[in-house]
């Protein structure tokens, strides 16, 4: 019989440790095609948690996003829809109508 799973954590977010200090709020690349959001303030070699799926989230938008684009992570900490050289982030719930505005997106959805 093959050893079934065991379930440690809800995803929605997870203790990680990450080589770069993160301040609450701070969006983070995870891989090539993930992003985290910081749940709290930590440095560098510290656990914390970080939220990675299954939530919404309000951030800047570097060009005008319609409702249902694929969105990514800049270098810059704006969401874009450019994938070339970005990481992805996940999908517009809301639309930006110019660079500079708020967007919401479903994180890494």
């Amino acid at each position: 019989m093959t050893k079934q799973a065991r379930i440690t954590q809800q995803a929605d977010r997870v203790q990680m440790t990450l080589n770069t200090d993160v301040a609450v709020g701070d969006m983070v690349a995870i891989g090539a095609d993930r992003i985290a959001v910081a749940g709290t303030t930590a440095l560098a070699g510290e656990e914390n948690v970080y939220y990675v799926g299954d939530v919404v989230v309000e951030a800047t938008a570097s060009e005008a996003i319609a409702v249902g684009d694929t969105v990514y992570l800049t270098s810059d900490g704006k969401i874009s829809k450019t994938a070339d050289g970005n990481t992805r982030a996940g999908f517009a719930v809301s639309a930006a109508a110019a660079a500079g505005d708020s967007v919401s997106f479903v994180l890494n959805g």
